[in-house]
Parts: C-alpha cells; structure tokens; sequence
C-alpha cells in the first residue's frame, strides 16, 4: 500500500515568518484539541483576536474556534462570528457535517430562529456579492471526494491483485495520472483568481490538503513547479500558512533526495524514510536565500 503522511509539526521548523511562529506556538495545538478548559478558550480566543490585530481577519480560525465558543456558552461571541462567516466568508449549512457542538441548536434548537432569520439575510448578501464562484466552489469542494475515491480503490486494488513488479510500476504510473486530473482542476481556478483558492476568495470550502499531497507524492515536481506561483502569492498575502511547504520538502526529499526550503533537519524525518543519516541537502542555496528574504522567514 502507498503512504500518506499528514504532517503535525511540534517542533522548531526552518521555513516560517512571524505569523506562522505565532499560530504554531500560540493557536494550532489548542484549537485542533477536542478536549480544553475554559482558561484554554479564553487563551486561544485571545490568541486569534491578536493574530488578526496584525494580520485581519482570520475566517478558518474562527470558523474552528466559534466550535469551542458555543460548548463554553460564549453565545454573543458565537452570534457575531458566525454572522460574519455567512455574510463574508460563505459559511453554508449544505457544508455542515451535523458533528459541530452547535449543529442542532441552529437547526432545531434554542438558537435556530435567531439563526434562521440572520441566514437567509446574510447568505443572499453573501450570493449577491459571490454568484459568479458557485461553479468554481462546487468544483474545489468536489476534489477531496474525488482523491479520496482514488486513494481508496487504489489501495483495494493493489491488496487483491498479485502484480509483479512491471505490473506495480505500471498501476502507480496510472494512479498518479488520476490523481493530477485534479490538479488539473485546481491549476485551472488558481489561474482564474491569480491565487491558490482559498477562504479569502472563495469562502469556506472543503479542505484539499491530502489533493495537494498524493501529487506531492506521486508527481512532485510537476505539481509543485505548475503550482508554485499562486501558492507564493497567497502565502505573500498571508492567506496560507507555511505547511504546504512543509509538505512539499518532505514528499520532496522522499522523491529527490535534498528539499527546496530547509523545512527540516534529518532527526525530525522518520526514521523509516530516511535515506541516510546525512543532513538533507538543499536543491538552491541562493534561491532559498532569495526567498526567505521575500517572505520575510525568520532562519
């Protein structure tokens, strides 16, 4: 079976501005946690107040934290950030998942006329002002189905078929060729907005990350050179954070040997992928140099 690694960094990584210091040191563990105190949402809403104090607003941080606002009863809170999701952000009850903490409360519940009312107002504001994207929206929230459908009967096939090493070769060489049909399709949308989608131009979408790596790891080079522009213009805009980065080196450094932006020593590569215990050389030194200065990194 081929292997995809999501990954959680805890430690010093090499590829980071301020922003991205401040949301690995003060947001990320805390408001992917299920389980905090009271004290810890009041620390973490602190924290996403303050990132957008330098930064502006921040629509996937909220939409987490307002999870966390409702089960501490933090309602005049919830209200206006979720007000400001539907209006701004195209928060849309067809995305829901009914596993949120205020699902039944907005649908069935105590809070669902006050809802219902703000809703239809804010969504027909939000559909005025984004009618033209409903296609591209479709399509980007279509993506993670569809890589996930590959993923899936790839792995069965590979399980019940005995394919002899030509065979492999051949069955991974035509699974990558689907995975980049979606690649296809996000090129095509990134193209359109000049930018990777994200929430800041087409609302609060469905997460596409495992789209990004299955073509890190399957078509590295391609995927990364084809998209590469747009993800550094939306990281300039500080619309994206620097894991896809991240991502990128270490399907990078499994594919190629070295990686592109020093995201890693080889102590923090799990020892089952190491090539050897040597440090991970740098594809371009002066391009790395170039870059960090760009983008304002920190090492």
């Amino acid at each position: 079976m081929r292997y995809i690694i999501l990954l959680f960094f805890t430690f010093i990584c090499y590829s980071q501005n301020k922003r991205d210091i401040f949301i690995q040191d003060s947001i990320l563990n805390t408001i992917n946690n299920k389980m905090i105190s009271k004290l810890e949402y009041e620390i973490l809403k602190s924290n996403v107040l303050k990132l957008e104090k330098e930064y502006g607003y921040e629509p996937e941080f909220k939409y987490k934290l307002i999870d966390k606002s409702f089960l501490f009863e933090d309602f005049d809170f919830f209200k206006e950030e979720l007000s400001i999701l539907v209006k701004n952000y195209g928060f849309q009850v067809t995305f829901m998942n009914e596993n949120e903490s205020y699902y039944n409360s907005i649908m069935f519940g105590k809070l669902s006329k006050w809802f219902k009312k703000m809703y239809l107002k804010n969504h027909l504001y939000w559909l005025k002002h984004n009618f033209e994207k409903q296609l591209d929206i479709k399509t980007l929230n279509e993506l993670p189905v569809k890589d996930q459908v590959i993923a899936k009967y790839s792995a069965d096939l590979q399980n019940q078929l005995n394919l002899d090493s030509i065979q492999k070769n051949k069955f991974i060489e035509i699974t990558a060729n689907y995975y980049f049909k979606n690649i296809d399709d996000l090129l095509y949308i990134s193209k359109k907005y000049d930018e990777l989608p994200s929430t800041y131009n087409l609302g609060l979408v469905q997460n596409y990350r495992t789209v990004l790596i299955h073509n890190f790891r399957e078509n590295t080079n391609k995927t990364w050179n084809l998209l590469f522009p747009y993800i550094k213009k939306s990281y300039m805009k500080n619309q994206i954070t620097n894991v896809i980065f991240q991502d990128f080196d270490f399907y990078c450094y499994l594919k190629n040997g070295f990686q592109k932006f020093n995201s890693f020593k080889i102590n923090q590569i799990p020892p089952s992928f190491r090539k050897n215990g040597n440090e991970i050389p740098i594809e371009d030194k002066e391009f790395l140099e170039s870059f960090k200065k760009e983008v304002n990194w920190e090492n």
